[in-house]
């Protein structure tokens, strides 16, 4: 092994699909800020000198101090979560917990609320899009969106790239500003700029995303929701006004297909233009880690509606059902967070001993290693550390590379 250099960690993008209040970016945060610490140290680098002085040595690993709070660790982590950590959760009260916890972790009654509104968002981890050549050919399956289209990219979704490469310029800015109350300030303003930036590719987005559960309703038998769609996107450079009326509409009709009361809002959330920075840069996320979501294959169709559940099998899971078509929940999302790493990227994941069984196991594993993931790690089934809980759990670490 070889130890990252500052700039390296800095460098590293690491997520939490379905965060939660942020325990996995909690511990990350330490992790990564301790290593960076680490080698701050081997740098000789002037952020590291007051820590080796205070601990008496040169390693990091003195217990002369309150470790936690020493500036030299606060700093490091406030660093790592400006920088590195990414998170995402339907549940916007979620993610207001996972912001107050990674304000917490990184701490400093000299400092502002640490900035997280440009990495902790709100959104299905599920809908939407996960690479830009869906916008620009107007299909969640890219191949299929060509031969549709017969090549001929719509005018409007034509520069998603280039969108997405401004819009990342600006996001980019944000991480380069201080603390100071002034920044802060301007911090918010990049945000708003670079979301309003994106405002229409997202509608866009938002109406592919709701072709897709169009189709799985199948209540159009005589033409192709995805076709409907292009024309729509179509539309929006003749008819700027009325054309974009329409394609909010329409979106919205679509996504709202079979929505259930009382759950919640189908909220798509569109990786590269949500994270451009991430993927026009690196290619996805360099890891991904987390505890998914889990609900019992027979239990999802209730849950979330009859469309969602087929697009999840056919979308997500390519066709793929299995023998009984009972796959968890979980089994999508591991599926979904090997989608968003970048070719190198690795993944360390929590979850119920059934991801390792049955039709989850024929869904998520197989299919992983069949596209060349490797597993370099695993825990296959064990007792769930706390006494109160009967529940088994698994553990997997992967590589893409």
């Amino acid at each position: 092994w070889k130890p990252k250099t500052s700039t390296e960690i800095l460098g590293l993008k690491v997520a939490d699909i379905a965060m939660g209040s942020a325990a996995f970016l909690v511990a990350a945060s330490r992790y990564l800020g301790r290593q960076l610490l680490e080698a701050w140290i081997r740098e000789q680098d002037d952020r590291a000198a007051r820590w080796v002085t205070d601990t008496g040595n040169g390693d990091g690993m003195g217990d002369a101090i309150d470790i936690e709070t020493h500036p030299g660790v606060v700093n490091a982590r406030r660093l790592i979560i400006e920088h590195c950590l990414y998170g995402a959760d339907i549940n916007p009260m979620a993610v207001e917990m996972a912001k107050l916890s990674l304000w917490l972790v990184s701490m400093d009654s000299t400092k502002p609320f640490t900035f997280v509104d440009d990495k902790l968002v709100c959104g299905d981890s599920l809908l939407g899009i996960t690479n830009l050549e869906q916008l620009e050919w107007t299909h969640l399956d890219v191949k299929r969106g060509r031969a549709l289209h017969e090549y001929d990219m719509l005018e409007y979704t034509r520069g998603a790239k280039d969108l997405a490469t401004e819009v990342a310029h600006l996001r980019e800015r944000i991480s380069r500003l201080s603390d100071s109350p002034g920044d802060y300030a301007r911090k918010r303003e990049l945000l708003a700029e670079a979301d309003e930036r994106v405002e229409r590719a997202s509608e866009l987005a938002n109406l592919i995303a709701g072709a897709a559960l169009a189709g799985a309703a199948r209540r159009f038998r005589n033409r192709d929701p995805y076709m409907m769609a292009a024309d729509l996107a179509r539309d929006v450079t003749e008819r700027p006004n009325e054309g974009w009326d329409r394609v909010t509409e329409q979106a919205s009709e679509w996504l709202n297909i079979d929505h259930l009361p009382g759950s919640f809002p189908r909220t798509p959330l569109h990786w590269p233009l949500v994270f451009p920075e991430v993927f026009l840069e690196k290619g996805g996320f360099d890891a991904i880690i987390g505890n998914p979501p889990f609900l019992g294959g027979l239990k999802i169709r209730d849950a979330v509606g009859e469309c969602y559940k087929d697009l999840l099998v056919n979308g997500i899971g390519r066709g793929v059902r299995g023998n009984r078509g009972t796959a968890d929940l979980v089994g999508y999302f591991v599926l979904r967070a090997h989608t968003l790493l970048n070719n190198a990227g690795q993944a360390g994941l929590v979850a119920t001993n059934t991801v390792a069984q049955g039709d989850t196991r024929t869904v998520g594993l197989d299919q992983l290693i069949a596209s060349g993931v490797t597993i370099r790690q695993a825990i296959k089934s064990k007792p769930w550390p706390s006494k109160s809980a009967m529940l088994q759990y698994a553990a997997i670490w992967t590589s893409r590379a």
